[in-house]
């Protein structure tokens, strides 16, 4: 065989094996296991950080019961002078309406007084002029 044919066998050989090494290594790297490693990311200082935020709002729901507590009691007692002040309301109409039958009352007392001062006037004798 011609030596420049048979040189050229060989490079193309040679490159057919550095292609079948390449392709058998891809395919190696494709199939290799992936590993994973698990990664903590909580430190201690976003642990502290948590744990401060858990008392306030910890302190926060309690202020809050506490206020709701308080909102309670002030509806109880709105409730009770509500009621208070329709019982005042009642009596006060009660009051006055005796009040006014006191006053007709007295009122017809005084215009028989003044009747029968009225008539004790004219039975008197008239006063003589001095």
């Amino acid at each position: 065989m011609n030596q420049p044919t048979e040189d050229r066998f060989k490079r193309i050989e040679e490159e057919q094996r550095l292609l079948k090494e390449e392709v058998r290594q891809l395919r190696e790297q494709r199939t290799e296991e992936i590993k994973v490693t698990r990664i903590e990311v909580a430190s201690e200082d976003v642990l502290k950080h948590l744990d401060g935020i858990n008392k306030k709002l910890d302190r926060i729901d309690q202020k809050q019961d506490q206020h709701a507590n308080g909102l309670m009691m002030h509806t109880r007692n709105i409730s009770a002078l509500q009621t208070d002040v329709s019982t005042l309301n009642q009596t006060v109409a009660s009051l006055e309406s005796k009040m006014d039958d006191g006053f007709r009352t007295m009122e017809k007392r005084f215009d028989a007084i003044a009747e029968v001062q009225r008539l004790i006037l004219a039975r008197l004798p008239e006063r003589p002029e001095s």
